[in-house]
């Protein structure tokens, strides 16, 4: 054992090798006011091995690495800080690290109770990890990283582990945890938070291994303007995150490559207006979220909840609510799947511009706008609603269902009201089996300018000043299905429609106006 004591001031080195080279299962203490300094172009404060231990109470300052663990055993070396240790790395050159661990077989390194300060970018690192053997082990327990371009990297073999309230302060432009190659990482309690302005990343996952997150908050790597880039950008591997806090960047999860994300225990992703997107998904990646909340800041302008642009599929379960965005869920490929989801404050909730959508149970509410307030818009694809609640602001504008597409949409015993228009038709098949259509004393029930409607199993239409106009196509309704209108017709038919059957229907006004007109 070597003590440095508040007698030993300052041990000084020079040029690029170590100052203190701790080896064969040895321990340093350094203690009091000692310190560890290197002049001229910096190298190594401490060289470690695979079973030492060093104990710090002093300051590492000048080096281009404060601390080198090299080493191939699991013996169990550890570096723990005493009394609010910092280690100041601020070598000359850049890619300076905090603390390099270079395992060749299966180290088992802790670090703890340690403070870790650069001052520059270039590179720099506050804790790397390189694994070249068989999958090593490095556990940061209540450590603190700041001023760094990365805060933590993780790359090779291994496994890397952050606990006990850790913190990664990210420097202008940099990243908070990076794991790559096939490294696994996980970080339990604890934040990635910014510290100045640019745009940054929260978490960079481009491993083919396993990344887990719980009970993390990521917030503001953009600084103090929440410019931040991504909260968690996953480009491969698996990604986990338990009651994750996600919030200050332009999009709040982004996973694509081939990788699979999964959200769940009461996460919240929270949205940047003019384009901020909660979660993204890309490529061939694939998400599962199992509760939780996407929630849109200030107006939701621009907005996304949802963005699927890729062919993999997403799932949604478990009472996640997306709100205060301008656009819910927004489908352009792939696969979408909904169960239980809840969508309030949009302009648009569900959109379909290809792939498939389905839908079971949860609710929409919209609010209107110029070419908005569209429950369910489909122009490419396929939809499937079943006991789904669409409902307006009140105000007796906008759409319930919008159809678009020649594909399908299937419509199995929703509820529509407080809109203008309950479903609307211009191409495809919809089929609507049971529900309601709901209006204010205005506006349409179904209203067609093209496609094939099929209403059966007791559709129920009413308060609304027109039931079904039938511009062209193909109308179908039947199965003891009802039409209550205030206005001036239950159904009209216009001669561009190729055929109309109306069978076991009920049609009721209000003292005025027509059951049925035929043009």
């Amino acid at each position: 054992m070597i003590v440095l004591g508040d007698g030993v001031k300052k041990v000084e080195g020079k040029g690029s090798g170590e100052v203190m080279l701790v080896n064969n299962g040895g321990t340093l203490m350094m203690m009091g006011k000692s310190k560890i300094t290197i002049k001229g172009d910096g190298g190594k404060g401490v060289q470690m091995g695979s079973t030492e231990k060093l104990m710090m109470m002093g300051e590492v300052e000048g080096v281009t690495e404060g601390i080198n663990i090299k080493g191939s055993r699991g013996g169990g070396l550890s570096v723990m800080g005493m009394g609010g240790t910092t280690m100041t790395v601020n070598g000359k050159n850049d890619g300076v690290v905090g603390i390099k661990v270079e395992d060749t077989g299966t180290i088992n390194a802790t670090v703890m109770r340690l403070k870790i300060v650069g001052d520059r970018s270039g590179g720099s690192k506050g804790v790397e990890f390189k694994g070249t053997g068989k999958g090593g082990t490095l556990m940061l327990n209540m450590v603190e990283i700041e001023g760094f371009e990365k805060g933590v990297s993780a790359s090779g073999k291994g496994m890397v582990t952050m606990m006990g309230g850790s913190t990664i302060t990210v420097k202008e432009n940099g990243t908070g945890l990076e794991v790559k190659d096939t490294a696994s990482a996980t970080m339990m309690g604890g934040k990635i938070v910014g510290s100045g302005g640019g745009t940054g990343t929260g978490v960079v996952m481009e491993s083919t291994g396993t990344l887990m997150l719980t009970s993390v908050d990521i917030s503001n790597v953009g600084g103090s303007g929440s410019n931040g880039k991504y909260g968690v950008k996953m480009m491969g591997g698996t990604v986990v995150m338990t009651s994750v806090g996600i919030s200050g960047f332009e999009t709040g999860v982004s996973a694509s490559g081939k990788g699979m994300v999964t959200m769940m225990g009461g996460s919240t992703i929270t949205v940047k207006e003019n384009g901020g997107k909660g979660l993204e998904v890309k490529d061939t990646a694939s998400a599962t979220m199992i509760g939780g909340k996407i929630v849109g800041s200030g107006s939701g302008k621009g907005m996304y909840g949802v963005k699927m642009t890729g062919t993999g599929k997403l799932k949604m379960m478990g009472e996640v609510g997306i709100s205060n965005v301008e656009k819910g869920v927004y489908v352009e490929k792939g696969t979408v799947e909904m169960m239980g989801v809840g969508i309030s404050g949009v302009k648009m909730g569900v959109y379909v511009g290809d792939g498939t959508v389905k839908m079971m149970g949860g609710w929409i509410t919209v609010k209107e706008g110029a070419g908005y307030g569209v429950g369910v818009g489909v122009s490419g694809g396929s939809a499937e609603l079943m006991k789904v609640t669409i409902m307006g602001s009140g105000t007796g504008k906008g759409t319930g269902v919008y159809m678009g597409s020649e594909g399908e949409m299937m419509m199995d015993g929703v509820k529509i009201s407080k809109v203008e228009k309950g479903v609307s038709v211009s191409k495809g098949n919809v089929m609507i089996k049971g529900g309601e259509i709901k209006g204010m004393g205005t506006g349409y029930g179904v209203i067609m300018e093209g496609g094939t409607v099929t209403m059966m199993d007791k559709v129920g239409i009413s308060d609304v000043a027109m039931g079904v106009h039938a511009k062209s196509g193909t109308l179908k309704m039947m199965g003891n299905s009802t039409i209550i209108f205030t206005g001036d017709y239950g159904v009209k038919v216009g001669s561009g429609v190729e055929s109309a059957i109306l069978t076991d229907v009920k049609i009721r006004g209000m003292g005025k106006g027509y059951g049925v007109i035929m043009e």
